[in-house]
């Protein structure tokens, strides 16, 4: 009976849709809005009916995967495939489970179709897929030209994507089927780590959320916030009676007995309580005091409980007497203020042994015996304080997170680095580790977990990727120069292979190209430096002045470039004196120092006739300088609390500007009026970028490129970008433009017809 329904329900959808050309099936894709509530339907209704290869079709036409991804997400999209025993699909769910993170549904939706494509373009088993998948993209549309810079570590799964958010703590079920996260919004999120979909989400909370636990059989979930409120949640999601709405001190950490029992609670009081989950028995205060508790676990036998206090003192509790034995003594309050307090403790599955780490100098994590105290091991390799950390069911090895955005795999006998999981969305703030220890999900400070599989890459394997936040396009198109970190590389626009690259010392803060494409001028912390695009040579160095080069641009014939700083970064940002400065291109030498921002100078153009000069600042004004006389000319208000980016009209008539805000501010550069305005879709300005022939404006938001007709201020195209981007660059002939961001560099191509 219920495959006849799904097969009256597939004929009666189907008339509505027009046909694939040469195939009989229809447009499933093509739903109309008043049937989108059937996306979840189609692909079960095929596989019920037995139209097995009509399934086997849809489910791997992008075309389809597209339309799943805005009505239904990653998840939906897994269930299809998953219908169908085919390697393509295999392949095609692989791809989409790790990346979809950066295919959600955002509006306008033609951004999902480009990414999609791009995303899988440099998968061979799915090229043809989006060979066929391109023509069909309506237009215009901005896609990547070459392979993209973001494909997925090998070791990742998928990322769990929360509103954005720091999430703070984190808890697998014991059985490994769901995870809960949970952080500063309040909200109690509860995933499906095989699908990556959310399963609940669990409101209550007035404030972050401080700990999370989880009974040994997943049979509740507790949450403590700072609303000094302690939740109990059943395992379908619902408030239990017994939630603890009278403590009266902000709750830090949560521990549930091994038994399901009893729930153990510690907070700013420096007690530790013990709640009887049945609400049978008075809560118990442990005696003594455990310090201002940042962790705390129970013993595998739950005889006793440890509890590691920000000040790094480590204490055992016996749960029969109720009194604790100091394994680790704390340090000196001194060090404390200096580096910050102890955050991270994992006991053995054995309870011999557990670790610890704190924000100290040392960037490490110890192996304590419980027993003693002693040190067994030391784990060393972080760049940044060690935040979190989990041992694996069967004590075999160690997971550790941390400020550097890195998550390590240790030896807990040796010490020794087993593997490294780089990019997990800033610093890490919890690990967990699932009961099989196949994988481990890791939580970062930007709200997304990320699952890995345990076994990670060799840690010779691991490249640290260099965000790219300064880049600029060669006058002749034909290559662009980016920087990475300490490497300024030349790229071809063709391909995007390295012509060259320069190692400038330190990171650049600015950067700019000559109108001849013959030498590049870098800004860093101390001195500007003009290269030699042909042989790399260092041409010149000039000595900054003043505080930090926010931006450089060049004058039309190269003969002068202007510089703009921060002022003395010592003084608040009102109070500092941030300039621009000329420095002649051949000499070296300082031509003129022009002041009037009352704050730092956060934007420079030069315009096309090279007469003035065009500055923002954190003050909100723009402000254009004559470049004859020295003196300013107009001085403009954007609107905006701080002008991030500042481009000029190929005439001179007018200019954009784009800041703090979502706005972009059209102003006539004779008399400083208000033109016109752009409200974007992506929220603050980072960038600006005016197509050669003016037409078209491209602002850079937090993850979005757009691309706004200049006449009618109306949004032509937008690309959704994986990662924070920062700057971008029109190709000479406005066919396409670049873009730089924490991912590296994108060459993404206009296509409108």
């Amino acid at each position: 009976m219920t495959d006849l329904l799904a097969a009256a329900e597939l004929d009666a959808v189907a008339g509505l849709l027009p046909s694939v050309p040469g195939s009989a099936s229809p447009a499933w894709w093509a739903l109309p809005d008043s049937h989108s509530h059937r996306f979840g339907d189609v692909a079960a209704h095929l596989a019920a009916t037995g139209r097995v290869d009509e399934l086997a079709r849809l489910v791997v036409d992008l075309r389809w995967v597209a339309a799943r991804l805005a009505h239904g997400g990653v998840p939906g999209v897994l269930e299809d495939l998953a219908l169908v025993d085919d390697p393509v699909a295999a392949v095609l769910a692989r791809m989409i489970g790790r990346a979809g993170h950066r295919l959600e549904p955002t509006p306008p939706a033609a951004r999902l179709g480009p990414a999609l494509a791009g995303l899988l373009s440099s998968t061979p088993d799915l090229v043809p897929l989006v060979e066929a998948y391109v023509p069909t993209l309506p237009l215009p549309y901005l896609i990547d030209r070459w392979p993209v810079p973001d494909r997925n570590h090998p070791a990742l799964r998928r990322v769990l994507s929360p509103p954005w958010g720091t999430t703070k703590t984190m808890v697998l079920a014991p059985d490994g089927t769901w995870l809960a996260s949970a952080g500063r919004d309040g909200v109690v999120r509860i995933w499906d780590p095989a699908t990556g979909g959310p399963l609940a989400s669990l409101e209550g909370h007035q404030g972050a959320i401080t700990a999370l636990a989880a009974a040994a059989d997943g049979s509740w979930l507790a949450s403590a916030g700072e609303d000094r409120t302690v939740r109990i949640w059943d395992a379908a999601g619902e408030e239990l009676p017994r939630s603890l709405s009278d403590v009266d001190v902000k709750v830090t950490a949560l521990a549930a007995a091994p038994d399901g029992t009893t729930l153990a609670l510690a907070g700013e009081d420096q007690r530790v309580w013990l709640h009887d989950i049945g609400g049978q028995l008075p809560p118990r205060r442990l005696v003594g005091s455990a310090g201002e508790v940042a962790a705390m676990r129970y013993g595998p036998d739950g005889t006793w409980l440890v509890t590691l206090a920000g000040n790094g003192a480590v204490r055992v509790w016996d749960l029969v007497s109720g009194r604790a034995r100091t394994v680790v003594e704390s340090v000196t309050p001194s060090v404390v203020r200096r580096y910050g307090p102890f955050t991270t403790l994992a006991v053995a599955p054995d309870g011999s042994w557990l670790v610890t780490a704190g924000q100290d100098e040392t960037r490490t994590a110890r192996v304590l015996d419980v027993a003693t105290g002693e040190v067994r091991a030391t784990l060393s390799g972080h760049t940044s304080a060690v935040t979190c950390a989990a041992v694996s069911p069967d004590g075999a090895w160690i997971a550790t997170g941390s400020g550097d955005n890195d998550v390590r795999v240790w030896d807990p006998v040796t010490g020794e680095q087993r593997a490294v999981l780089p990019g997990n969305g800033g610093l890490v703030t919890a690990v967990a580790i699932a009961p099989d220890g196949a994988w481990l999900a890791a939580a970062g400070y930007v709200g997304a977990v990320h699952l890995w599989d345990a076994g990670g890459v060799p840690v010779a394997a691991v490249p640290y990727v260099f965000g790219v936040e300064n880049l600029a396009v060669a006058p002749d198109g034909t290559w662009l120069a980016a920087c990475a970190g300490r490497t300024l590389e030349l790229r071809r626009t063709t391909d995007g292979t390295v012509r060259s690259a320069l190692n400038v010392g330190s990171t650049p803060n600015a950067l700019a190209i000559a109108p001849d494409g013959t030498w590049l001028a870098t800004a860093h912390f101390d001195e500007i430096c003009v290269w030699d695009a042909g042989t790399g040579d260092k041409r010149l160095t000039m000595a900054r002045g003043g505080g930090l080069v926010r931006g450089l641009a060049v004058a039309p014939d190269g003969t002068w470039l202007a510089a703009v700083d921060t002022g003395d970064t010592r003084r608040y940002d009102s109070a500092r004196d941030g300039k621009l400065r000329i420095w002649d291109t051949s000499t070296g030498k300082l031509r003129a120092t022009l002041a009037g921002h009352h704050g730092e100078v956060s934007a420079v153009a030069v315009s096309p006739d090279g007469t003035w000069i065009a500055t923002g600042g954190t003050d909100g004004t723009i402000r254009t300088w004559d470049v004859a006389t020295r003196e300013m000319r107009v001085t403009m208000r954007s609107r905006a609390h701080r002008v991030n980016a500042v481009v000029i009209a190929p005439d001179g008539t007018w200019l954009a500007s784009g800041g703090s805000f979502e706005d972009i501010w059209i102003l006539d550069t004779a008399t400083g009026e208000i033109r016109g305005q752009i409200r974007t879709k992506g929220g603050q300005v980072s960038w600006l970028a005016l197509s050669p022939d003016g037409t078209r404006l491209a602002s850079v938001c937090w993850g979005a490129v757009e691309v706004w007709q200049v006449a009618t201020r109306r949004l032509e195209v937008a690309a959704r970008m994986p990662e924070q981007s920062f700057q971008c660059d029109w190709l000479p002939d406005g066919s396409g433009l670049c873009v730089g961001g924490k991912d590296g560099v994108h060459l993404l191509d206009l296509v409108s017809g």
